[in-house]
């Protein structure tokens, strides 16, 4: 079908002449030559009825044929169009249609946008539009490389145009080299940003790309800007990488001639890594037959000069299997996803560990290459270094080849920044488990580590590391010594745990609290949670709850007064001589501990210093850790010194607790105990941790003051809990694996229970004095501070017996003296769980832990009178009330010598201690009383001839009887 049927004229019906055709646009659409506008819309209609209509010959050549005659008078024709654009005569969507089938139509919109620049979008919109059908996609294509050559702007519009409606990109590409010139730029863009797009659309321009390349190849040999020459390189990796570019032989050894030894007139280390990439993305191609030789030499002599990270990574890769891993290396020197393909990839992980590395020559230029760039990775968050080291410790090449590398983690430890690396973290821990389970690697010297604490050194990044290292060495040699029957590997000594020795002088809990402070808390993320599992599983005895409640308690306290006016305080009341260093607010400690000792005639002073020293942050406080200890621990024993100064003292101790448990635990029992006697003994904090009961050697007037006496609870708490781990973990390490010594786990545990009853029955003697009186005659008058200390008392036997009922259970079948049962069921909460053995307890042979027990158990049933209790009562406490009774009367043994046969008087001990029993019980249930009268007539039935015995049923009955009169008097809260 042609324009050129009768449908359209074949010929203007009035030709128009020369001077016609040179004339003004105006006279052309004159009314004399309105048949020249008649046809050229006539030819419109045509052309774009038949670019609509569905004919499938739309495509061919010879389908649609303009007339030549009438598109001869090209100006006339021109401004004809134009003029019907202008009046809107014409749609503009009809006249392009036009004028894709006119080899003048890119002409024409080329000269009508240099005068009206609006018009490209429109003009735009139609040929995309019309792109999208199959039919007019090539015609499209041509008009627009056409229209993009008649000027630079128009270029750049047209291409930016067809991206953003993700069409026609093999014109944008032509622009680009064509007409732009900027293929480099713009290729790099699509690579990053829109190769997806490209590759969809990449058959339409394989010869473009291969044009392209030969072209950088070429250009490659010439350029002398390093910068140029890695886009160059890097838009080769896009080609060979991404479009998958099959670069023909010749042009192969050229490529490889320029990127061999010397082949390029500049170089950086950037240029190498990218050269790196482009041999490994396009080692198919270049292994060619004809290639192969110059490759390997091309390859070989980039590695040898290519010192960074990235060759490790890539020969690591290979060797551990991971060949993917290899495409992630390559993404991150490119900037954008490139593959070598799966053969490729083969081909490179046998190149790499056949011909190139071996493990020896990986682990060691691992390490020199680190070395050597430690001043950068210190600036860096790039964490491809740690991660080279990381996987080759993954992949077993530092303990299979012998390459030690304790000084490479030890300076990445030194020189580590916040936030900590997470790679970094799991490569310490990798290198603890090779030290702890080889002897081919060295651990990190007990003196390097020393040296990086100094007595009062702030808390850095390597402190955090060091002691996360050295904790999670030790969990794993305790780990390999608990594996039951399995080969323990011989430990060297380069490589054993860290002894108690080194840890003593690692400031633990100063790094615990510099971590949870809420600014540091984000930057130490990825070490707390294991780190606080180590320091759990270890050092259970530096994380006190109660304390780390306490210490927070007070932290919350509001100072009134600045730090700097309490410092200025001192200086006046005390004198110069008491500042050490006013600029630093520091004090001198010499007089501090002259103040101390001279209490409590230095009161005034004392306080002063206290009031300063509270407002201290934990860490600041540790400089004064000995004058608190050597000066004012012994000195707040006298019981002349003010209740608000041990109140200071004991929450300031909380406050060392909190950063050096271990040191402020020793330091203050060796002064109480030096107090008690000068000839005492200095103990070490072993032996306190082995016999934790050596605290009970302190000054007596410990246990006269509360405050006092609860920082010597809190002290020994914590010691019986490290004894606790102290004595599990040399089971452990050192009698478990040896299974012929017979001594057992349930050994160990009786041991340990014992210790702990040993513990709670030495300080109920604390409450054992009379009324008014502690067992220590003459240091306690108040009886309020004696209700305070059997307070504390009570708390601590609480704790204990809810960590374990055991405890409860063995105490009281030991027995203790009868009369602080009320005190106890009275105080401590978790004493109710008596009832589960207290018929096992009345059921023993001896005749003191029967009646102890029912004691015990009507002080019980008085407070909880529960239905349990009540059913207790009436089937195994009344019963045994009335055997006691007999039994005593039969035996004729007196309560001081009745465990060992002897004569006495059972009325002068047992027989009010049973009525009082009655007492309680009836108290307890007012509904049993006439089962305690008849109990009580049962009781006093044999000895109803003497006077003391009737003396004391008169008073039982007065009181039972009391009871029953008048049951609202009694406190039934707890019903």
């Amino acid at each position: 079908m042609s324009t050129s049927s009768s449908s359209s004229p074949s010929a203007p019906a009035v030709a128009p002449t020369d001077a016609a055709a040179s004339s003004d646009v105006e006279f052309l659409i004159d009314d004399e030559f309105v048949p020249l506008a008649h046809a050229v819309r006539v030819e419109i209609d045509a052309i774009v009825r038949l670019a609509d209509s569905e004919d499938g010959n739309l495509a061919t050549s010879s389908a649609v044929r303009p007339n030549a005659d009438l598109w001869a008078y090209g100006p006339d024709v021109e401004a004809c169009l134009l003029r019907g654009l202008e009046r809107e005569e014409m749609p503009i969507d009809h006249v392009i249609t036009v004028l894709l089938f006119v080899d003048a139509g890119p002409g024409f919109v080329g000269n009508w946008l240099d005068a009206q620049p609006f018009l490209l979008d429109e003009v735009m919109d139609v040929v995309t539009r019309r792109a999208r059908d199959p039919r007019m996609r090539d015609r499209c294509a041509k008009f627009l490389l056409r229209l993009a050559e008649t000027s630079m702007e128009t270029a750049m519009a047209v291409r930016t145009a067809l991206l953003r409606a993700d069409l026609l990109l093999e014109v944008t590409l032509r622009v680009a080299v064509r007409v732009l010139r900027d293929e480099v730029i713009f290729l790099e863009g699509v690579l990053a940003n829109r190769a997806k797009q490209f590759l969809a659309q990449a058959a339409s321009m394989l010869d473009d790309l291969r044009d392209v390349a030969e072209r950088l190849c070429d250009r490659l040999t010439k350029v002398e800007s390093s910068a140029e020459a890695c886009s160059i390189v890097r838009v080769l990796c896009g080609l060979t990488g991404v479009f998958r570019l099959q670069l023909p032989p010749n042009l192969a050894d050229g490529l490889l001639d320029v990127l061999g030894h010397g082949g390029l007139h500049c170089s950086c280390d950037r240029l190498t890594k990218l050269k790196l990439c482009l041999l490994v993305v396009a080692c198919e191609t270049f292994n060619a037959e004809a290639t192969a030789a110059k490759f390997m030499r091309c390859l070989s002599s980039v590695v040898e000069t290519e010192f960074s990270e990235i060759t490790l990574m890539i020969a690591v890769f290979c060797y551990t299997q991971q060949l993917l891993e290899i495409e992630k290396i390559i993404r991150s020197v490119v900037g954008f996803t490139v593959s070598p393909g799966k053969n490729g990839l083969f081909l490179i992980r046998t190149i790499f560990t056949t011909k190139l590395f071996d493990d020896t020559a990986i682990a060691k230029r691992s390490l020199l290459l680190n070395q050597s760039s430690l001043a950068h990775l210190s600036n860096s968050r790039d964490e491809l270094p740690h991660i080279v080291v990381y996987q080759l410790l993954k992949a077993n090449f530092f303990q299979r080849t012998g390459v030690d590398i304790r000084h490479w983690v030890f300076q990445n430890i030194v020189h580590a920044k916040l936030p900590l690396s997470a790679t970094l973290i799991n490569i310490i821990k990798l290198y603890a488990d090779s030290v702890a389970s080889s002897s081919k690697l060295s651990r990190i010297s007990d003196a390097e580590i020393l040296k990086m604490f100094p007595k009062g050194a702030k808390t850095q990044p390597c402190h955090v590391l060091l002691v996360f290292y050295a904790l999670y060495l030790n969990q794993q040699h305790l780990l390999l010594k608990q594996k039951d029957g399995a080969e323990v590997p011989d430990i060297v000594v380069s490589a054993a745990e860290y002894t108690d020795k080194v840890m003593q002088h690692v400031p633990i809990n100063q790094i615990l609290l510099h971590i949870e402070k809420s600014e540091n808390q984000k930057d130490y993320h990825s070490v707390y949670p294991t780190l606080m599992s180590l320091v759990t599983s270890q050092y259970p005895h530096y994380l006190h709850v109660a304390s780390f409640l306490q210490s927070e308690n007070d932290a919350d306290r509001k100072d009134i007064v600045r730090l700097r006016d309490k410092f200025k305080a001192i200086a006046a009341g005390v004198g110069s001589a008491a500042v050490k260093c006013e600029a630093e607010m520091t004090l001198n400690e010499g007089v501090m501990q002259q103040t101390f000792k001279a209490l409590p005639q230095s009161t005034k002073h004392a306080t002063l210093y206290l009031d300063f020293m509270d407002s201290l942050d934990p860490v600041s406080l540790l400089p004064y850790l000995d004058a608190f200890s050597n000066a004012l621990a012994p000195a707040v024993l006298d019981s002349r010194v003010p209740a608000e100064v041990t109140t200071v003292f004991a929450r300031i101790f909380r406050r060392f607790h909190g950063v050096c448990p271990r040191e402020v635990w020793v330091k203050t029992i060796n002064v109480w105990r030096l107090a008690a006697s000068n000839l005492a003994k200095h103990m070490s904090y072993q032996d306190l941790v082995q016999n934790p009961l050596i605290a009970f050697q302190c000054d007596d007037r410990i246990f006269a003051r509360a405050d006092i006496f609860r920082v010597f609870l809190q002290i020994l708490e914590c010691l019986l809990i490290a004894s606790r781990h102290f004595y599990y973990r040399c089971f452990q390490t050192q009698i478990f694996p040896n299974q012929g010594c017979g001594i057992r786990e349930a050994h160990l545990h009786a041991m340990l229970d014992l210790q702990e009853t040993a513990v709670i029955q030495t300080l109920l003697e604390v409450c054992a004095g009379p009324e008014g009186k502690s067992s220590y005659d003459g240091v306690v008058s108040d009886q309020t501070e004696l209700d305070r200390v059997r307070h504390a008392v009570c708390f601590f036997v609480h704790q204990t017996f809810i960590s374990s009922t055991k405890y409860m259970k063995l105490l009281h079948f030991q027995g203790y003296p009868p009369h602080l049962i009320p005190l106890l069921v009275s105080k401590v909460p978790s004493m109710h769980v008596c009832f589960e053995f207290i018929p096992e307890l009345v059921a023993q042979p001896q005749l003191d832990k029967q009646l102890f027990g029912v004691q015990l158990a009507s002080a019980l049933v008085d407070k909880y009178p529960l239905p349990a209790s009540h059913a207790l009562t009436i089937d195994v406490i009344l019963p045994k009330i009335i055997a006691l009774a007999r039994q005593a009367q039969a035996l004729k043994i007196a309560p001081r010598d009745r465990g060992g046969g002897g004569g006495g008087d059972p009325v002068a001990d047992i027989y009010p201690r049973l009525c009082a029993s009655l007492v309680n019980l009836a108290r307890g249930f007012p509904s049993l009383v006439p089962r305690v009268m008849d109990t009580l007539m049962a009781v006093v039935a044999d000895e109803a001839g003497r006077e003391d015995v009737v003396a004391l049923r008169m008073q039982t009955d007065a009181a039972v009887r009391a009871i029953l009169a008048d049951p609202s008097k009694l406190n039934k809260a707890i019903l």
